[in-house]
């Protein structure tokens, strides 16, 4: 691929919806978690959705987990999934064709919701123990603070 250089990547694309967060690996976790937690307070919206790819998975998985202790009785429900992304590449010198590659890239789908309907499906989970929720905003901002700035 020496002969070669990128051109555009293409996947398709959706809107994103006002309950939605779409996590990016640059992106930081306290950051994510006030807007999960401000989505979640009012009462707009009975359930959130978190989303994230590659390598931002991980963060997405940690920003539920804060919410879900942030907050009593979260349900939440995790799917996994993948998304197919077109690379295009173009060769710098005359000659040789363009070349399309497709790479699959993991991703992950969190739902955390204020009500159990609909989530009985795999990768459901009950809400933690009252006991786990850090009721105040001293105890959440001691432990956001403990997460890495990421």
């Amino acid at each position: 691929m020496d002969k070669y250089k990128k051109e555009t990547s293409k996947r398709e694309h959706s809107t994103s919806k006002e309950n939605e967060i779409r996590i990016t690996a640059p992106g930081k976790v306290k950051d994510y978690v006030l807007k999960g937690k401000d989505l979640l307070e009012g009462d707009k919206f009975l359930h959130i959705e978190i989303k994230a790819m590659g390598q931002a998975i991980q963060k997405a998985v940690t920003v539920a987990e804060v919410l879900k202790r942030s907050m009593p009785r979260l349900y939440t429900n995790t799917t996994i999934f993948s998304v197919e992304v077109k690379d295009t590449w173009l060769p710098i010198e005359e000659g040789p064709d363009p070349i399309e590659t497709v790479r699959v890239i993991p991703a992950v789908g969190i739902i955390i919701s204020k009500d159990k309907a609909g989530l009985s499906e795999p990768g459901y989970q009950e809400p933690v123990d009252p006991s786990e929720v850090r009721s105040t905003s001293e105890e959440l901002n001691e432990f956001m603070s403990k997460l890495s700035d990421e």
